[in-house]
């Protein structure tokens, strides 16, 4: 009964050997610097696409609940929220996702997931390491919230206010541009 009650104290943890053992070939000088952990929420209306909420069918909403470094020989270590539907994106340096996990993961309080890579092909195994993944050297990272607005998502506060900045002047009532024929705007301050 002890132990239960400590993995119920607990989050989950991932730990990814090498985000480059995969069976895809990732682009030619592909480098990734974090994962992006994405939750998959819950659909609470039972009528398939009622309301509508994606371009594809019975699509359901996501919030980004954070991001999380990928060592430079490829490992992560990192906590996650049990009880949540999630699934991982490999960002760039620029943070721009190069893949994203084709299927999610659940995972209980306490428990850990060790994956040998992105996509690991599943009939072989993984190669031997010379030496402990870099990120296993270290306690788990803790999730870095995105930008104020993406969890969860608000199109007020994300969306409209860069609108406002870059649009309306010229695309809103009494603008200088029609919408088709509009000066180009200006790169951000």
């Amino acid at each position: 009964a002890a132990k239960k009650k400590a993995d119920a104290d607990r989050p989950a943890t991932v730990a990814v050997m090498n985000v480059y053992d995969a069976d895809f070939q990732w682009p030619a000088g592909t480098k990734i610097d974090s994962l992006r952990i994405i939750q998959v929420l819950p659909k609470t209306t039972a009528p398939p696409n009622e309301p509508r909420i994606g371009t594809a069918n019975q699509t359901n909403a996501r919030s980004v609940l954070g991001t999380v470094p990928v060592e430079a020989d490829g490992s992560a270590y990192f906590e996650v929220p049990p009880g949540k539907a999630i699934y991982f994106q490999a960002l760039d340096r620029n943070g721009m996702a190069v893949q994203s996990m084709r299927s999610a993961t659940h995972l209980h309080e306490g428990e850990r997931l060790v994956c040998a890579g992105c996509h690991q092909p599943r009939h072989r195994t993984a190669a031997p390491r010379a030496s402990l993944p870099q990120a296993l050297r270290r306690p788990p990272s803790s999730l870095e919230p995105d930008v104020d607005g993406t969890n969860p998502f608000s199109y007020p506060r994300l969306v409209q206010p860069v609108l406002d900045r870059h649009c309306v002047g010229c695309h809103g009532p009494g603008g200088r541009g029609d919408g088709i024929n509009a000066p180009a705007l200006a790169p951000p301050p």
